[in-house]
């Protein structure tokens, strides 16, 4: 059981850091569920983790009915840009 909430609180952390990142710099998110040949319930559960993560970044990110950030939004490089490129 233990692994199943290492594993669950991974996909978790791991599903706020990617909407956090697509929020921040304005691109469109679309998820699709799939995989994971496992009891119904353990399964089902693992699968809603996306969707509860994407209302908590909507109430962040739009309050309830506001219009602004609750998180703040840190740059990170890209490929060709920031820290890791150099030119001679």
């Amino acid at each position: 059981m233990a692994h199943d909430e290492d594993w669950a609180a991974g996909l978790y952390l791991r599903d706020t850091f990617v909407l956090r990142e697509a929020v921040c710099r304005g691109i469109p998110v679309t998820t699709v569920i799939g995989g994971g040949y496992d009891e119904i319930m353990r399964l089902s559960a693992r699968h809603t983790i996306i969707h509860r993560v994407a209302q908590q970044i909507f109430i962040e990110t739009y309050g309830r009915g506001e219009s602004q950030l609750y998180f703040s939004c840190t740059p990170t490089p890209t490929s060709g840009h920031g820290a890791n490129h150099h030119t001679n």
